[in-house]
This record gives structure tokens, sequence and C-alpha cells, in this order.
């Protein structure tokens, strides 16, 4: 039986690799463009940001601030959210020294 089953001819020869080899192109490749420069920001700039804790007796709300140049953090937790994140802008604008 195994005599009557002709086997495939091979499409490419054995030593060749069977994926394809990518080389660069002739003159050397091109310089990469910097994708991951950082920006830059005019102090002031604040990140804020807030999340929600689960901890044995409940729950907390985290509101966070972070200035992106001088690094300065404010951090509140409240227990109820609601109108504290009115609240706490308040309480960045008061608590950032420009």
């Amino acid at each position: 039986m195994k005599d009557t089953i002709p086997k495939p001819e091979p499409k490419r020869p054995a030593s060749l690799p069977s994926t394809p080899r990518h080389f660069p192109p002739p003159g050397g490749r091109e310089p990469r463009k910097s994708g991951n420069s950082p920006k830059t920001y005019d102090i002031g700039y604040v990140h804020i940001d807030s999340v929600e804790l689960t901890h044995a007796d409940g729950k907390l709300v985290m509101f966070l601030a972070i200035d992106r140049v001088s690094k300065f953090t404010y951090v509140e937790f409240t227990s109820t959210p609601g109108m504290e994140d009115a609240a706490f802008l308040k309480n960045v604008v008061r608590g950032v020294s420009l």
C-alpha cells in the first residue's frame, strides 16, 4: 500500500529555511523614530484619579492628584462617594502652591 501512494515533491529545496528571512535593504536601515520620547508639561499640569477600595469594614474612595512636573501628590480618602469629589478639587487647588 505504501508503494502506491505518491510522495509529494518539495516546493523548495531542503537547504532553504521553511520561513523566509528578512534582510535589511541595500544601503542599510533607516534610523528609527523615537516614539517613546517623554512629553513636556508646564508646572501645574495635574493628573487626577479616583479608585474605590474594598476592605473588611466596608468601602473607601481614594482621590489622588499628582503634579506631572514637581511630582507633588495630594490624596484624600472618603467613606462615601458623592459631592466629596468637588470638595477634593477645591482642596487640590488650595493645596498646590504654584
